[in-house]
């Protein structure tokens, strides 16, 4: 993970964190899911930018929703190069160490 970086993540006391916790707040930066409206989210499709049917966001947080978001290689990509830590000269090659997330 970047230094510095910020995400947000909602902590009950009887579940521990949420299991969809700050994804909201990546989808929207990544304009995978959009607010078209004041208390309302849309996930939008990165072929057509059609956005989808409005949500509130208590029904952003299941797998029916991010299901497929999760399964799209462009999130995965924009995630891994949003957040993957990048060091070495900078006159030669680069060197990506990769942080992966155990699946939950």
């Amino acid at each position: 993970m970047r230094e510095k970086s910020k995400i947000p993540v909602a902590v009950s006391f009887d579940g521990g964190i949420q299991k969809y916790s700050g994804l909201l707040d990546i989808a929207l930066e990544g304009n995978f899911v959009s607010k078209p409206s004041n208390g309302w989210y849309a996930k939008v499709d990165q072929e057509t930018g059609e956005i989808g049917d409005k949500k509130r966001f208590d029904d952003t947080q299941t797998a029916e929703f991010w299901d497929d978001i999760l399964a799209n290689e462009k999130f995965k990509e924009y995630v891994r190069k949003r957040y993957e830590i990048i060091y070495g000269n900078i006159m030669g090659k680069d060197i990506v160490l990769e942080v992966e997330a155990s699946e939950t």
